[in-house]
């Protein structure tokens, strides 16, 4: 550990440790980068397979450890906090989450968050004090790849993106696959991982919101933001974008057949509504 160097702090989710997702995409990219303090988080015991609602409450203990332990960096002179970056996985966004909100009991405002595919089970009717949410730290991006089962599909942080709407990612499997969603998730790690080095980047455009966009009220315009490594602190709202359908999967300003469907079927206003609310 090296004073005042960028902290990227990697947290893991649900059954993970400290060489699954976040980890094993993010971790060598970023440790190639100069001038960067690396950290993985690893509590692992506290979430078990079949245990998911203790590692839901465990996440909040997490959270805890989690701020003690930068904070101690922080009394000691060794970190700024608008140099800590929290990346968490599914589980580990909501992990993020909680350690901004117990550093800010000490008046500590953390830098950034990104929350990849946040965690949807349980969290999704929560109000904002019992998951990641927007007020956490002075910027956070999120990139939503699994909307129907693992993800939340409400926009949570300044900027959300949504990679193929978020609901399906290519060459994955058939839709009644458990891998299937289970690939569609850790995508948002890969996609985050590819666009650190990446030459065109993902760029996406501004919409409201998914009803907007798959109802044609949005359309490609001036207003592209990157996704992933290189978002702008600066950005805010919603945005859409496109992949290829194999690594790499950077299009950078490609919109070219965007599907405008839900899972190939096409709605009308209110029922588009209807199905949308459903997720």
């Amino acid at each position: 550990f090296v004073p005042y160097r960028r902290l990227k702090v990697l947290i893991h989710s649900y059954t993970g440790n400290l060489e699954t997702s976040p980890n094993c995409q993010l971790r060598p990219p970023l440790l190639s980068i100069p001038g960067l303090n690396i950290i993985s988080v690893d509590y692992s015991r506290l979430v078990p397979n079949l245990c998911y609602k203790e590692a839901v409450r465990n996440a909040h203990l997490v959270g805890r450890c989690l701020s003690h332990f930068l904070m101690s960096f922080i009394r000691n002179g060794l970190l700024r906090p608008q140099d800590i970056h929290l990346i968490g996985f599914g589980l580990g966004a909501h992990v993020a989450g909680f350690t901004a909100k117990f550093m800010k009991a000490y008046n500590v405002y953390i830098g950034h968050i990104t929350g990849l595919d946040p965690a949807k089970p349980h969290f999704q009717t929560q109000e904002r004090s019992e998951r990641l949410d927007a007020s956490d730290a002075d910027f956070v991006d999120i990139i939503h790849t699994d909307i129907l089962v693992h993800g939340l599909m409400m926009p949570i942080g300044h900027v959300d993106f949504y990679p193929n709407q978020g609901v399906q990612q290519p060459h994955c499997g058939p839709l009644h696959e458990v891998k299937t969603h289970l690939c569609f998730h850790h995508r948002a790690a890969e996609y985050y991982a590819e666009s650190i080095f990446s030459s065109i980047g993902f760029l996406g455009f501004n919409c409201k919101d998914l009803y907007h966009y798959m109802s044609n009220r949005c359309m490609p315009g001036g207003d592209l933001q990157p996704m992933g490594y290189h978002a702008r602190p600066s950005a805010r709202g919603s945005y859409l974008l496109k992949t290829n359908n194999y690594a790499p999967y950077a299009r950078g300003p490609s919109f070219e057949e965007m599907d405008r469907s839900l899972l190939g079927v096409v709605f009308k206003d209110t029922e588009l509504k209807e199905k949308l609310h459903e997720l």
